[in-house]
């Protein structure tokens, strides 16, 4: 276990002290979640829920690093809620996964009611209250559905197809809905009909709205009476990027006198540094124009709210708005993916005057229409227009030194654009929004850690003085997987790669046919991963076991959903598939690393953080680049071994680990020392299965 000093701490109150005796009883061998619930009791989730315990009661910071099966959730969650119910604290779980926030929600947090339910002496904690946080965008206001489904006749809003949708929309919510959340829409609903009766707007109000009939209001109330609230890290840090939250005199991260953990906090810095930036796209200054008047259907607000000369100025700003993304879409991209703009003023600078103009004008709409609920609806583009301008000045100007500005292409086939802003370093603003706010912060993960220190983690999330410690996993990696490691893989980045395909090929479709159970193949990028599928497809397919690629048809969730349900499938996956994916059982025997997951290190991030570290004398390969190599390659390996009766192999296909003086480090990042060497040439005798 690793520690290091931790700062005094402030006297627990006696209800602190009695939430932390409950704790040492539920977690110490024979203890409740031993005797009540019959689990096994774990040396590695008792030294967590102490530790847990501790920083929650001090309002002291943990960065705790739990091996895979350690059973971090309940470890976390079991002190959380009761140091909340006997402080009366909001206590907020923050995840990056959806399938861990509902492993939480439908699993975890049941259990824990389970187990106050079931043991006389923790009665008192078993109407412990639980709600989701999401944002207002996912749910239905049924005020903006009403005043939506108004506008019939000839100033109707919406053509034909979409009132069929509206009606659909109605029914939905009025027997099937359970939350009122889109997700819970099948099919989802039309974007730009949703964007008209969602709960991001004005008219979303507890004026305004009847909690027993909006979802949102019903959302609102049930967080400011939860003790425990769940959330993802996106809408975290979105709302700390916005200054969401308590004063600044007034301690609490999320809520006055909160508590925070964060799981998957691998994951924080990237996250963290996407939402304290700042995104222009394409779509949705369309999509905020349009609303406003859409000139296609003569249909909008200003159809109905406003004079001719209003539309005017609408197509106006539209026309701006063309102009600006053709430019960025032509001239700065061509046929690149981004591109980081590195000179103020690149920008046509006629995009502004039209915008202004309409919000004015939208400004005196507002005025002249009073309370009436258009003049919110008007409102709210009108200051999406605000927000927007600003955007756009802050990226022309370029004034902040600490910040790196690029262009890129997103959506389907990259058909929109967008400017995007965000910060080089996301440390300083992690460490002011979650370290020095007088409450406990706790960030876990199975990898926090390289070369067994913090430190790395610790530069990233501004963590300086933040307690660490780490368990490791129970599991026993020795007797249960096995690593093979291919040593004749032609070098992948040579400019002829042909050979190298051919080889990786066959590779993958040898040792994944060997393999009797499930075949999870991670690649760093889709051209790879396409390639291989194509060539591999018509052999596999022979031997009637499923063929799953990412980025063909399917969801990530159906995929996995299939995967998982096959038994003995090969999925092939990139990017978000070396994390998160959970799939116990021989489903999953095998996990094959084609490539070093190196990223590139173009991305205009990378590229801006490789100067400043050049900058101080250092090299961003060493620093950068190889970190979080490994960092990746340890979270891709971590998808074979979920519980302790699961087998199987680990089997890397890129011999750079063998020739390459930086192999050592990922060979290190093994959950065993021991591994075999084979080649496609003597396959067959020296890939033992």
């Amino acid at each position: 276990m690793i520690r290091i000093v931790e700062k005094p701490s402030p006297e627990p109150s006696s209800s602190d002290l009695r939430a932390a005796e409950w704790v040492v009883r539920i977690f110490m061998k024979a203890g409740l979640l031993q005797s009540t619930l019959d689990l096994e009791h774990r040396p590695q989730q008792e030294a967590m829920a102490l530790a847990v315990r501790k920083a929650i009661q001090s309002d002291q910071s943990l960065l705790f690093e739990a091996g895979t099966g350690v059973g971090k959730s309940l470890a976390y969650l079991l002190p959380g809620i009761l140091f909340a119910m006997e402080a009366r604290r909001p206590f907020v779980v923050s995840t990056h996964t959806i399938s861990l926030q509902e492993q939480i929600l439908l699993k975890d947090l049941p259990l824990c009611r389970s187990l106050f339910e079931e043991s006389h002496q923790l009665h008192e904690y078993r109407e412990f209250r639980a709600a989701l946080l999401a944002g207002k965008a996912n749910y239905l206001c049924a005020t903006r559905l009403a005043e939506a489904l108004k506008q019939k006749g000839q100033d109707e809003l919406f053509e034909t197809e979409e009132r069929v949708e509206l009606h659909r929309i109605l029914q939905w919510s009025s027997g099937e809905a359970v939350e009122g959340m889109r997700q819970e829409l099948s099919p989802r609903p039309n974007p730009e009909v949703w964007d008209r009766v969602n709960a991001d707007s004005s008219l979303c109000s507890r004026k305004r709205c009847d909690p027993e009939k909006c979802f949102y209001q019903r959302a609102r109330e049930r967080i400011s009476t939860a003790n425990v609230i769940v959330l993802n890290h996106s809408l975290l840090f979105s709302l700390l990027g916005a200054g969401i939250g308590p004063k600044t005199d007034t301690k609490g991260v999320l809520f006055p006198s909160d508590f925070v953990v964060l799981d998957e906090a691998h994951q924080i810095p990237k996250i963290a540094t996407d939402h304290f930036g700042t995104t222009l796209g394409s779509y949705a200054v369309a999509l905020t124009l349009r609303r406003l008047h859409d000139p296609r259907r003569k249909k909008g607000l200003l159809a109905q709210w406003g004079q001719p000369a209003d539309r005017g100025l609408t197509m106006d700003a539209m026309s701006a708005a063309d102009g600006l993304f053709h430019h960025v879409r032509e001239n700065l991209l061509g046929g690149q993916s981004f591109r980081r703009i590195l000179t103020p003023n690149t920008l046509p600078s006629d995009f502004l005057p039209p915008l202004r103009r309409l919000i004015q004008r939208l400004r005196e709409i507002c005025a002249d229409l009073g309370d009436k609920p258009s003049a919110l609806e008007i409102k709210d583009q009108a200051e999406r227009l605000e927000t927007i301008a600003s955007s756009f000045r802050e990226f022309q100007e370029m004034e902040d030194s600490e910040k790196v500005y690029w262009v890129e292409r997103y959506g389907k086939r990259g058909a929109q654009v967008q400017l995007r802003i965000v910060p080089i370093n996301a440390a300083p603003q992690l460490r002011e929004t979650l370290f020095r706010r007088g409450v406990s912060s706790v960030l876990t993960s199975a990898t926090l850690r390289q070369c067994g220190e913090f430190d790395r983690f610790r530069d990233a999330v501004g963590a300086d003085e933040v307690q660490a410690e780490a368990v490791e996993s129970p599991f026993d990696y020795e007797k249960n997987v096995r690593v093979h490691v291919a040593r004749d893989c032609p070098e992948p980045r040579q400019p002829e790669r042909g050979p190298y395909l051919a080889h990786l090929s066959e590779l993958v479709f040898r040792c994944a046919q060997e393999e009797t159970g499930g075949t999870l193949a991670l690649f760093t990028n889709f051209a790879d991963l396409r390639h291989v599928a194509e060539v591999i497809e018509p052999r596999w397919r022979k031997q009637d076991r499923p063929l799953l690629v990412h980025g063909a048809t399917l969801s990530r969730s159906e995929l996995r959903r299939r995967f998982a349900n096959a038994g003995n499938g090969l999925l092939m996956g990139a990017e978000s598939f070396w994390m998160g994916i959970d799939v116990p059982g021989p489903a999953l025997s095998q996990v094959i690393v084609t490539r070093l997951p190196f990223e590139n290190p173009n991305h205009p991030v990378a590229e801006a953080k490789a100067e400043r570290i050049r900058e101080n004398g250092h090299s961003p390969f060493s620093e950068l680049t190889l970190p979080d190599a490994l960092s990746r390659f340890r979270q891709g390996i971590g998808r074979l071994i979920r519980n302790k009766e699961d087998r199987g192999y680990i089997t890397i296909l890129d011999s750079r680990v063998l020739g390459k003086s930086y192999g050592k480090l990922f060979l290190a990042e093994l959950p065993k020392k021991k591994y075999r060497l084979f080649s496609l040439a003597s396959f067959a005798d020296q890939f033992e299965i």
